[in-house]
């Protein structure tokens, strides 16, 4: 009976005992420092190795060194016994490289030739909602005051257009975008294009009250619709 306690005993030491790790790469100009949990780390790579976090979902932030201003807060899912390698993009997106299982063999000795696991980035293929945390709310705000300083209506929309091009948005986010506009005609224009990288276009109804004319808003509808 000893004897099975023991081996009950250790087995769940061995279940638990090694935790997950999470290394993240900021490809962005700058220095930056990250934190999560009780770690924070400074280096001039902008590559972070944090070992020993419970597996789950974790707070990860990573902010300038120098303003202190973060360009990524939020929380990440980290298998349990699991390496998640993440990759923060230029407009602070966070994107899942891969995920790799950790097989320790004891607390000292990684095990040889771990499998790998490939797992798709959350923005390959149809945009999907920010689940990794897309902390873009400083740069989108700094966007829109791009928008609003612009002289006229042509030049906004081009920039808008791009803009949507390259970032998945919010139906919400791309009414207050549309309500910069002057003229409904760019604000009609510019919802057809940002609508494809939608990530909850089932919430378009948002824009109804964007538009001055209620024939802007269905010629939208329409356009919808033929999709």
């Amino acid at each position: 009976m000893k004897t099975f306690y023991s081996l009950l005993v250790l087995t769940i030491l061995s279940s638990t005992s090694f935790a997950s790790e999470l290394f993240i790469r900021v490809n962005r100009v700058g220095m930056y420092y990250a934190s999560t949990g009780n770690q924070t780390q400074y280096n001039n790579t902008n590559i972070f190795r944090f070992f020993d976090i419970p597996g789950g979902m974790v707070n990860l932030v990573v902010s300038d060194q120098y303003s202190g201003v973060a360009i990524f807060s939020s929380v990440v899912k980290v298998d349990h016994n699991h390496r998640l390698v993440g990759e923060i993009d230029a407009y602070g997106n966070f994107n899942i490289i891969q995920s790799v299982p950790i097989a320790n063999t004891n607390w000292y000795t990684p095990a040889p030739n771990q499998p790998v696991v490939q797992t798709p980035p959350p923005h390959c293929g149809t945009p999907v909602p920010p689940m990794y945390g897309t902390n873009n709310n400083v740069y989108f705000e700094q966007f829109k005051q791009t928008l609003t300083d612009e002289s006229f209506d042509s030049n906004r929309l081009k920039t808008a257009k791009n803009y949507a091009s390259k970032n998945p948005l919010s139906s919400q986010q791309i009414s207050e975008v549309a309500k910069i506009f002057t003229f409904d005609s760019n604000r009609l224009e510019f919802a057809k294009s940002a609508y494809a990288n939608c990530y909850d276009q089932q919430n378009y109804f948002l824009l109804k009250n964007t538009f001055q004319f209620s024939s802007n808003y269905s010629a939208l509808e329409g356009y919808i619709e033929g999709q």
